[in-house]
């Protein structure tokens, strides 16, 4: 494992953004050491650059910040148990997708067109260890509750909508967003948003990310 990393640092209260190389981390007990696959900026990063809200001391200073990351647990320090090994990651996609889903590190690739109600039995002749993570990137009230029933004891069920009608189990939890414009309490500040779109990319108060 290479002893350097290249990270995203925000040098100075107010100040700008630059890439440069930082030690990498060496893990502690209670903490685990993850390679960083994929990253995004939250909007919440960009407030702590703009307005230095968070992170108000000059001592905070230079800081790597941000939590929207994904990748894979490299190593794990004393009293962790709960992230050891992975037994599989599944993924459920267009089977055309298979094989760059696997390249970026899916076991195993799931039909997106298997009726839900078929998902449990599908995902048990895959593996028979407990899911412990499962990412719902549709979110429906369907599909919330086919990943909410597999989901093992101490999973956690992350949704990209707010949950809805799941019957709440204890020891399983769920994160969602709060400000997700399908949900009915973010609807009108969706509209105005959509409704200004144009303008705002005009202007360059959004910017378009490309994505390959």
């Amino acid at each position: 494992m290479p002893h350097t990393q290249t990270a995203l640092f925000l040098e100075s209260k107010l100040g700008e953004f630059q890439v440069l190389k930082r030690n990498i981390p060496t893990v502690t007990a209670g903490h685990l050491l993850v390679r960083v696959e994929a990253v995004g900026l939250n909007p919440v990063d960009c407030k702590i650059q703009k307005y230095g809200i968070y992170l108000k001391n000059d001592e905070d200073y230079p800081a790597i910040i941000g939590g929207d990351i994904a990748g894979s647990v490299v190593e794990t320090g004393e009293g962790v148990s709960q992230f050891t090994s992975v037994n599989a990651v599944i993924a459920t996609a267009s089977v055309k997708d298979e094989a760059h889903l696997k390249s970026l590190g899916a076991t195993h690739d799931v039909d997106q067109n298997l009726p839900i109600k078929d998902l449990a039995s599908k995902v048990s002749t895959i593996t028979s260890a407990p899911i412990d993570l499962i990412f719902d990137a549709v979110a429906s009230p369907d599909t919330q509750q086919s990943a909410y029933s597999i989901l093992a004891d101490g999973g956690d069920l992350w949704l990209v909508h707010r949950a809805e009608q799941v019957k709440l189990v204890e020891g399983k939890r769920i994160a969602s967003p709060f400000g997700g414009f399908n949900s009915p309490y973010s609807r009108e500040l969706g509209m105005e948003l959509f409704a200004n779109l144009t303008e705002l990319l005009k202007e360059g108060s959004i910017k378009v990310c490309s994505v390959a």
